[in-house]
């Protein structure tokens, strides 16, 4: 797989807008007033993300899906998820991306981007990230992307 600079990605997502040239979707460019709703499109998570114990920008959010998911990744034991709150935040790097990971599928994006995800995991939950979970990604037809390090 091609090495992607994080710069490339920021600007693929609109995070960051182009200096010269631009992003065209559908033959549409993505300007302004379109610029929020392209946004929308992407669930991502960078090696340099914050954590929040809270889950901005989402509405409902069950909290069985939550807790299925924290199992899922082993994280039951280390924190669960209350009063629209993450009960502990204070993990390590790798229990912080597993998090931020759960919180980006529960986002339920059309694009998925994972930068180094994988990273700072143990092995097993490495091999598990890309056995189990990014095959679940896929068979929901969802597009994905996966940086690895």
């Amino acid at each position: 797989m091609a090495v992607v600079s994080r710069r490339f990605l920021k600007l693929l997502t609109g995070l960051y807008e182009p200096d010269t040239g631009s992003i065209r979707v559908d033959g549409h460019s993505i300007d302004n007033r379109l610029l929020t709703n392209y946004r929308q499109l992407f669930a991502i998570i960078f090696t340099d993300f914050h954590l929040f114990d809270r889950l901005y920008g989402l509405q409902d959010v069950d909290t069985g899906k939550v807790n299925e998911y924290l199992e899922l990744m082993g994280l039951e034991h280390k924190t669960g998820y209350k009063a629209g709150r993450f009960i502990n935040t204070n993990l390590s790097t790798g229990q912080k991306k597993r998090l931020a990971l759960i919180i980006s599928l529960l986002e339920d994006k059309a694009i998925y981007v994972f930068d180094e995800v994988a990273a700072d995991q143990d092995p097993e939950f490495r091999l598990f990230f890309y056995e189990v979970i990014l095959q679940k990604v896929k068979a929901t037809r969802k597009n994905h992307y996966c940086r690895h390090a």
